[in-house]
C-alpha cells in the first residue's frame, strides 16, 4: 500500500497499536460475551456514572462505531498526506493524526470494556480522555502554523 511505505517508523508503530486495539475490542468481545451481563451500561454522564441502561447488544454497536472512527481518521490521513508530500503541511501532521486516531480509539476500547463489565466509568476519565484528545489536535495546529510561518 503506497500509504503506508510513506508513513514514518512511528507513525506505522501508532497505525499498528491502533489496529491491536480494534482487534482487542473483537476479539474480547468474542470470548467473553457469555459472561457479559444481560443489562449494560447505555450512556455515562459527563461525571462517568452510569445514567441509561441497555441491552448488551450494544457492545455491538461501540464495536461498530469504533471501526467507524478508526476508518473515519484515517481518510482524514490519507486527505491531509497529498499535502504533506507537497511541503504545504508538516510531516509531524501526520505523526499528530496518528495519535489522535489511537487516543480515540482506545477512549473508545475504555468505554467498551467498562459498558461489558457493567460498571461506571472511573472517575475523572470524561476530562482525561478529552484533554488527551486535544493535546495531539493542538499539536497538529501548532506544527502546521509554525510550519507555514516558516515557510513565509
Amino acid at each position: 500500500m503506497k500509504t503506508w511505505k510513506s508513513l514514518s517508523r512511528s507513525q506505522r508503530i501508532l497505525e499498528l497499536l491502533c489496529l491491536v486495539l480494534l482487534a482487542g475490542m473483537f476479539l474480547a468481545l468474542l470470548a467473553g460475551w457469555g459472561s457479559i451481563p444481560e443489562q449494560i451500561p447505555g450512556h455515562y454522564n459527563g461525571e462517568g456514572v452510569i445514567d441509561r441502561w441497555t441491552g448488551k447488544w450494544e457492545l455491538l454497536l461501540m464495536l461498530f462505531f469504533t471501526v467507524f472512527m478508526y476508518l473515519l481518521l484515517t481518510v482524514c490521513t490519507a486527505v491531509c498526506l497529498p499535502s504533506v508530500r507537497k511541503m504545504e503541511l508538516p510531516w509531524a501532521a501526520m505523526a499528530w493524526l496518528a495519535a489522535v486516531k489511537l487516543v480515540v480509539l482506545a477512549g473508545f476500547a475504555y468505554v467498551t470494556f467498562r459498558m461489558a463489565q457493567a460498571q461506571p466509568l472511573s472517575e475523572g476519565f470524561t476530562k482525561a480522555f478529552v484533554g488527551a484528545a486535544a493535546l495531539p489536535c493542538a499539536g497538529f495546529i501548532v506544527s502546521s502554523l509554525r510550519f507555514a510561518l516558516a515557510k513565509r
